[in-house]
């Protein structure tokens, strides 16, 4: 007579009835569990069919959060037409306040200013260089402002205080007979 498989606490194990031996962590957080069932062969001993099951238990995953922040630059322009009046030759205008640039953003703005070309008059004939009309970032005399150029140039690094940009003209004019009204445009870019 065969003696019968006990469990831990002394209950018989029955033919056909699952029991749970083990239990052992995995690598990847899941649990083993092993089931065997008990049956009777034709030989008339106990044998163990083996099945293997995976249980889901509940567990901690960590994941890995990274992220670059993009800084922003925030651009505001306040544009006043530099309208230097009627002048006679040779004749310096008054300075005109004619951009005040802001940038409320979080990174700063390379500020330029170039000039189109040099001054017209209404057949787009030259009257005036470009080279006479002068920009600053301050108040100054007009011996003291830079030349505008058709290439950029620096009006400095733009965030949280204000750049302004002066503009003032001397009225050397190209053609000595001439007299009626001349024009340019002078471009403001920035770069974040």
């Amino acid at each position: 007579m065969k003696s019968p498989l006990s469990l831990i606490g002394g209950a018989d194990v029955q033919t056909g009835q699952q029991i749970q031996v083990d239990g052992t962590a995995r690598s990847d957080g899941q649990v083993s569990t092993f089931s065997y069932d008990l049956e009777d062969d034709a030989l008339g001993t106990d044998t163990f069919l083996v099945t293997l099951t995976w249980t889901n238990t509940l567990g901690n995953s960590n994941i890995a959060v990274t992220s670059s922040i993009a800084g922003v630059c925030s651009i505001g322009l306040a544009i006043t037409p530099a309208a230097f009046g009627l002048l006679s030759a040779n004749d310096i205008s008054s300075e005109i306040l004619s951009a005040t640039a802001t940038n409320t953003g979080s990174v700063s703005a390379a500020l330029n200013v170039r000039g189109a070309g040099d001054l017209v008059d209404s057949g787009d004939t030259p009257q005036i260089l470009l080279s006479n009309l002068k920009f600053d970032t301050v108040t100054s005399a007009f011996a003291a402002k830079t030349s505008l150029t058709t290439s950029d140039q620096s009006l400095g690094t733009i965030i949280g205080t204000p750049v302004e940009l002066y503009l003032q003209l001397e009225a050397i004019l190209i053609n000595a007979f001439f007299a009626d009204a001349v024009s340019t445009t002078a471009i403001v870019s920035f770069q974040c």
